[in-house]
């Protein structure tokens, strides 16, 4: 029993610490702790290419309904970092190595939504976000699994090993608007007018799907482009494949036959070794 009572003490002292205050560009959250930003934070003065804040190993940052504008365009023209997450270990074995991190990191909004401009949202692992708009920038976890909840971004797009979403909006990112390395599943997924493909995996799952006016500025476009794809109550038109400059209507370009159900589309492509359909799967109106 007594032993009992010092754990409960113990976890009560835990849940009692402070928050980390959040007010300074080039701030961050120490790994396994809660950090909050105080006001609407401008950091595009920061060097380009640099980040505005940083997340530590397990660390959550919430950005309780502010604004966090992140550094500017580097000359390349790649987007500044808003929040980065730092997930690696301080010694990496061997020297010279590619370090990926352990854990997670969390970009919330607990009260209203937060807002990230001119700056993506990057962790080389696992990244959790929620309430969360982002405007003119990216979100990244390309060696883990992004999981978005009520999410939107404009003018940049979601990439991720495997992205999982949940009421998520994507609009005008310059190439694929969700990108998964391994794998896209969830519901309620918006991806509009995007210049790559709307969707592009290896295996896409979703129900609820809406994805149009993608595909313009790639070959690589359509609404959905993967080697299989299944889709519930979606629609998914008017998207593109751009080939030499030439425009071919295609809304899933897939390797095997789409599975769907109570879904609209117009075109369907089937994906060989060609940058453009060799035929069609015959499951779209117009087939």
């Amino acid at each position: 029993m007594r032993a009992l009572v010092g754990s409960l003490i113990a976890l009560a002292a835990v849940s009692a610490a402070p928050a980390v205050d959040i007010s300074t560009c080039g701030q961050g959250v120490p790994a396994g702790e809660n950090g909050v930003l105080q006001a609407d934070l401008d950091c595009s003065g920061q060097p380009a290419g640099g980040e505005a804040l940083w997340v530590g190993r397990n660390g959550t940052l919430d950005l309780a309904g502010h604004t966090l504008t992140g550094p500017p365009l580097q000359p390349n023209g790649y987007f500044g970092i808003a929040v980065r997450c730092r997930l690696t270990d301080d010694l990496c074995e061997p020297p010279g190595s590619v370090c990926v991190g352990r854990g997670r990191c969390t970009v919330t909004s607990n009260s209203g939504l937060g807002h990230v401009e001119s700056g993506g949202i990057v962790s080389e692992r696992n990244l959790v976000l929620s309430h969360v708009s982002v405007a003119g920038g990216f979100v990244a976890a390309d060696y883990g699994t992004l999981t978005a909840t009520d999410v939107s971004i404009s003018g940049g797009g979601l990439v991720a090993r495997s992205v999982k979403v949940q009421d998520v909006s994507v609009n005008g990112a310059p190439e694929f608007g969700v990108h998964g390395l391994k794998r896209v599943s969830g519901r309620n997924l918006m991806a509009t007018n995007s210049g790559g493909a709307g969707v592009a995996a290896p295996r896409v799952s979703l129900d609820g799907l809406v994805a149009t006016g993608n595909g313009a500025a790639d070959y690589d476009g359509g609404g959905v482009y993967a080697d299989s794809c299944s889709l519930r109550n979606s629609t998914v038109t008017a998207n593109v494949i751009n080939e030499d400059e030439t425009l071919y209507p295609v809304d899933l370009f897939t390797s095997r036959r789409p599975r769907l159900e109570a879904t609209t589309c117009d075109h369907s492509g089937i994906l060989g070794d060609a940058s453009v359909p060799t035929g069609t799967w015959g499951v779209c109106t117009l087939d």
